[in-house]
């Protein structure tokens, strides 16, 4: 009898797994979305400036700009 519930049990999972990739596959049928990649070499990548905040009442703003510091390659 266990082994029959067992049977019962995994026979329903993939029967529910089944409904569910038929249903993905349809709406991805339905929906296609194209993608294009493209390559940008690091170096090319403007990065924005970065504001550093502290909670001192008497410290300014800083505004710290990664791009200007020397890389490494």
């Amino acid at each position: 009898m266990e082994r029959l519930s067992w049977v019962v049990v995994v026979a329903t999972a993939a029967g529910y797994l089944g409904v569910l990739v038929s249903r993905s596959l349809s709406e991805a049928a339905a929906n296609p979305i194209a993608t294009a990649i493209t390559s940008v070499a690091v170096q090319d990548i403007e990065f924005p400036a970065v504001t550093i905040f502290t909670k001192e009442k008497n410290s300014t703003q800083r505004k710290v700009d990664f791009c200007r510091f020397p890389r490494p390659f």
